[in-house]
């Protein structure tokens, strides 16, 4: 329902409800949705342009086992710089979030 809202398909598109609906389905587990919000931080869809969130999203997501490949995936570590640099705040961002049950994303 999210991606109908943030793309208008078959309905009128509508950004708040987008992000409403993808996080309720993250916050129950879902990892599509967990992937569906970090390309919409990354591309700017319905969230704004946030890349460590970006990036945060696609943590929470691998770790609850998604594991196709993500198309902005190579796009968003370049966009973040060095690894050893952003990787334990996209860490401890990602376990913020999970341990308040999805509360401060």
């Amino acid at each position: 329902i999210g991606l109908m809202y943030g793309e208008g398909r078959g309905i009128k598109r509508d950004a708040r409800e987008a992000l409403r609906w993808l996080m309720k389905a993250a916050t129950q587990g879902n990892v599509k949705a967990h992937v569906n919000l970090s390309t919409s931080y990354f591309h700017g869809y319905v969230t704004p342009k946030d890349y460590l969130r970006s990036a945060m999203w696609l943590v929470i997501a691998f770790g609850g086992g998604y594991k196709d490949d993500v198309s902005h995936g190579r796009a968003l570590m370049q966009a973040l710089g060095p690894e050893s640099e952003t990787r334990p705040k996209i860490e401890e961002m990602a376990a913020t979030c999970i341990s308040s049950k999805y509360v401060r994303c």
